[in-house]
């Protein structure tokens, strides 16, 4: 999960930073810490909303229907697996697409 989120960011932030940066605008020192300042501010400042939303407010686990049909005790660890292995994936992908260049959408549409 680190993985994707660094190569999200690394993807992102030179959306975000190359017009500055490049223009010679701003060092890319001074780019660096603001970027990585504001997403530690953000992180701190919003951060407990999201965690407080996918904790309760995206099922209700402790409603005994949510557990009613099985399928959460018998395929857990297959869903896991599958869903670690595109993480990985996507990660090794968005990361050798940011090494070389390659314009990629990442946290939203075109």
């Amino acid at each position: 999960m680190c993985a994707m989120a660094f190569t999200i960011g690394a993807n992102d932030v030179a959306n975000a930073w190359g017009t500055s940066v490049g223009s010679g605008a701003i060092s890319l020192r001074a780019a660096t810490v603001i970027a990585g300042l504001a997403d530690w501010l953000g992180a701190i400042t919003l951060g407990s909303g999201v965690s407080t939303k996918i904790q309760k407010g995206v099922s209700d686990v402790e409603d005994p229907d949510c557990w009613a049909c099985g399928r959460c005790d018998s395929q857990i660890s297959v869903f896991t697996i599958g869903m670690f292995a595109a993480l990985i994936a996507a990660s090794v992908f968005l990361m050798l697409a940011t090494f070389t260049a390659m314009p990629v959408s990442t946290t939203r549409c075109p």
